[in-house]
């Protein structure tokens, strides 16, 4: 095997991976789980690909890339993310996405659209044979050509096996593979899901996973938006008998072909392919398993869906299945059992819907117990009718999304060309934050997305980052509706010129024609998806790998396949050799790169949790190598200049002035650093004052720059409550008038924020201000009757104005 085929066995083995691994792969041991892992796995396949693909380039001697329709849209977003980067208020969040949740910087979105072109451009379905004469025609459209020529019966049908590939039955392989894995993989991943609501993981996840399931993605709306995606691809086999039964022979023979496909399994000699029976070729499956495989995985993903709750998933599985259909029927040959199968799958729907429930509608067995004998029961289902806002604890989902998003508009209003970053969210939303937001019960968590892709986009990129966003969305769906009216009147023609003599039509064609509908649908589904949350590494990368497969359909121009076709004899010279080597060794450094900063995620994870358990000293060691495998983090900085500058308070308190004051100063550089490096992180401004109020125990100097930190905290966010509650506590001890100002600005924004108001209260008592101090008491108790810390003062205040009575008589 050659070398140019060895580095296009790469590209395809490793998109193989990628559609298994990504919506499958999570790690314990890492800031997050989830994310974090699945942004790591498609950097590793990215580099590789990239690099087999330029490889490839080398020894043929040409550019092997293949123009697209999306090419212009693809540009201009990629623009746009560029120049929000460039002019972003912190770029290093937006080169690698926010901390946390990775995908979405500017490195994620060239790796997508690099593994867009790169699937094009190397695993494109549609590759040219030549037919006896060297004629050259391309496979996908054998069934149109045979018709169109006139050719009919069993002359037809030979010379349709004649532009067959020699090496294989079917063209599609390369693009077949990559969406049996993904379906294999969405398979696991739900079943999994299914397990969770009935308790297998319970005792493992802080979450209440039975009562919504989140399987391998980390959160439920985002495993409902990954089946949504995936979902119709389990309806394509359902649009026409030919395919079931096609799946009968294709199934059962699935391992010897996957193992040529890959490259494991040497095909059959011409010579024993040639003397081989239809019998010899194909070993024909249980009817009954493929015609009810497709229906299968359509119940087991719709009933995980249902396991997850999302209001917006099943919102974007409704048009999802709707657009399905509907573009469907547009270029089905056999409407008849279209039909039937979208009765099947809709009674599947209504079924499994009525028996499980959703956000919308109750179960049946929660209508039974509702016209129950008990009134206990009927009022128990009642309450749990209740559950979006039963589940946040307080306030309902969608009020809270409606004060973000008016917060994403602000923010766009103050950067409205470019925004303020890509996913610089979670700093500058807090500038604009709305006083509301601290009436909900999510008040004081922080807001790293806008939880509206769209609005998040446009805070983050602006109106040219947003307007390129819609633009390639439009251009994708207008270009496959164009596809799939013109496979309907290709359709059409194939009705019109079939006799009873004909062949069967080519089953390629009748795969072509179902796959676009599902590769929209699904696409169309995840949109609104993103409109009532955000994408993340698995539906993101399938965001840009839908129409990379769709278009991997579509043939190619004939100079392409020209191009790219073109065997090369020759074996390759030094120079070839030379940039091939180059090339591998750039990507083995950024290979390592990418390691060592999952091996400095994994040594910080496990430092803090030492340090949190009050093992400082271990913790701190392993978060120094962290800090000296990735020095531009500043996350590791952050939390190490915090442990360091708690040891040197605690070296300080023991005596120990030299190790204290060294503490101190590593403490004091870090922070800086951190300062440096992001200075509009309101968690990173938070901790520098903590910090430095840990440092004053070795120099009170050090009060100052933690006064410095909280007052640039609350410039950055004037609406938070808690930092001017904590800027009050910082001038309790000496300056009690300007506590009581940061006191009264905390419950300003906040009246029924509880430290604050008491905090108040006391500091009104210790003045001497009794008055004061009992109306802040009474305030509270107004927002918290049981409040016993208020009850008790007010009983003691009760008792000095007694005595001051008894006194003044």
């Amino acid at each position: 095997m050659d070398s140019e085929a060895i580095a296009h066995k790469t590209i395809r083995l490793t998109f193989y991976t990628l559609f298994f691994a990504v919506p499958l792969i999570f790690l314990p041991g890492h800031v997050e789980l989830f994310q974090f892992n699945k942004m790591i796995t498609v950097y590793l396949g990215t580099i590789i690909i990239t690099a087999s693909w330029l490889i490839r380039m080398v020894i043929k001697k040409r550019i092997l890339f293949r123009k697209t329709p999306l090419d212009i849209p693809i540009l201009l977003f990629l623009i746009s993310q560029v120049a929000s980067t460039v002019l972003s208020i912190e770029p290093h969040t937006s080169l690698f996405g926010y901390y946390s949740r990775f995908h979405g910087g500017l490195f994620s979105t060239i790796s997508y659209i690099l593994l867009y072109y790169a699937f094009v451009s190397n695993m494109s379905s549609f590759l040219s044979y030549k037919r006896e004469g060297g004629e050259q025609i391309s496979a996908g459209w054998i069934g149109k050509a045979s018709n169109l020529a006139g050719e009919t019966g069993k002359e037809s049908a030979t010379k349709s096996n004649r532009m067959q590939p020699k090496k294989f039955r079917s063209p599609t392989s390369p693009l077949k593979l990559s969406l049996f894995f993904l379906i294999i993989s969405t398979t696991i991943v739900s079943l999994y899901g299914i397990l969770e609501h009935f308790g297998i993981d319970e005792n493992y996840w802080v979450q209440d996973v039975r009562n919504r399931v989140f399987s391998t993605l980390g959160q439920p709306n985002w495993l409902a938006a990954l089946l949504v995606m995936v979902t119709p691809l389990t309806l394509t086999p359902l649009l026409s008998e030919k395919q079931l039964l096609d799946r009968n022979a294709r199934g059962a023979n699935f391992a010897r072909r996957l193992g040529q496909a890959i490259g494991l399994v040497n095909p059959p000699s011409k010579a024993s392919a040639g003397n081989a029976t239809v019998s010899d070729q194909k070993i024909v499956a249980p009817r009954a398993f493929s015609i009810l495989m497709p229906y299968t995985l359509f119940g087991i993903f719709f009933l995980t869906l249902l396991y997850t709750k999302s209001r917006s998933g099943l919102l974007g599985f409704t048009l999802m299945y709707g657009a399905f259909w509907l573009l469907a029927w547009r270029t089905v040959r056999q409407q008849k059992q279209a039909a039937k199968s979208f009765l099947v799958t809709t009674s599947l729907i209504l079924l499994l819907t009525a028996v499980v429930g959703t956000p919308f509608t109750p179960s049946a067995m929660s209508i039974i117990n509702r016209i129950g004998p008990t009134t206990e029961t009927a009022q128990s289902e009642a309450a749990l009718s209740k559950a979006p806002l039963a589940e946040l604890g307080g306030t309902e989902s969608g009020e809270i999304r409606k004060i973000v998003w008016r917060g994403a508009i602000e923010v766009w209003r103050h950067w409205p060309l470019f925004g303020s970053g890509v996913e610089t969210f979670a700093y500058s939303y807090y500038n604009f934050r709305p006083i509301e937001h601290n009436f909900v019960s999510e008040w004081d968590f922080l807001y790293n997305k806008a939880h509206n892709e769209y609005l998040n986009f446009l805070a983050t990129t602006g109106a040219f980052g947003l307007g390129t966003y819609l633009f390639f969305i439009a251009s994708y769906i207008f270009w496959s509706i164009r596809q799939i009216g013109i496979k309907n009147h290709e359709s059409r023609i194939m009705n019109s010129s079939e006799t009873k003599s004909d062949s069967p039509p080519n089953s390629l064609f009748i795969l072509h024609n179902s796959l676009l509908p599902a590769f929209l649908s699904g696409f169309l589904g995840v949109l609104i998806t993103n409109f009532f949350g955000f994408s993340t590494v698995t539906d993101g990368l399938l965001f840009f790998m839908f129409p990379a497969f769709a278009i991997a359909l579509s043939p190619k121009e004939p100079t392409s396949i020209n191009n790219e076709e073109e065997v090369n004899e020759k074996q390759p010279s030094l120079y070839q050799w030379l940039l091939s080597i180059i090339v591998i060794a750039i990507a083995i450094v950024l290979l390592f790169q990418v390691m060592t900063r999952w091996y400095a995620d994994r040594l910080f994870t496990e430092g803090k949790a030492l340090s949190d358990a009050d093992k400082i000293s271990q913790g701190l060691l392993l978060m120094q190598r962290a800090v000296r495998l990735v020095p531009g983090e500043p996350l590791f900085r952050d939390r190490l200049s915090l442990d360091l500058a708690r040891s040197a308070s605690a070296l300080a308190q023991s005596q120990e002035a030299t190790s204290s004051a060294q503490f101190a100063q590593l403490a004091k550089i870090h922070s800086d650093l951190v300062f440096l490096q992001n200075p509009v992180h309101l968690n990173f401004l938070k901790n520098r004052a903590a910090t430095m109020l840990h440092l004053s125990a070795v120099d009170p100097l050090y009060r100052q720059e933690a006064e410095k930190a909280l007052k640039r905290a609350i410039e950055l966010a004037p609406t938070d409550p808690k930092l001017p509650y904590n800027l009050g506590l910082f001038y309790a001890a000496d300056e009690p008038n300007k506590a009581i100002e940061g006191f009264k600005q905390s419950v300003g924004l906040k009246p029924d924020y509880e430290p604050a108001g008491l905090a108040l209260a006391a500091a009104f008592e210790k003045k001497g201000q009794l008055e004061d101090a009992k109306l802040e008491y009474q305030a509270i108790l107004e927002f918290f009757p049981s409040n016993q810390t208020a009850l008790n003062a007010l009983e003691r205040l009760a008792t000095v104005s007694g005595k001051r009575n008894e006194i003044r008589k």
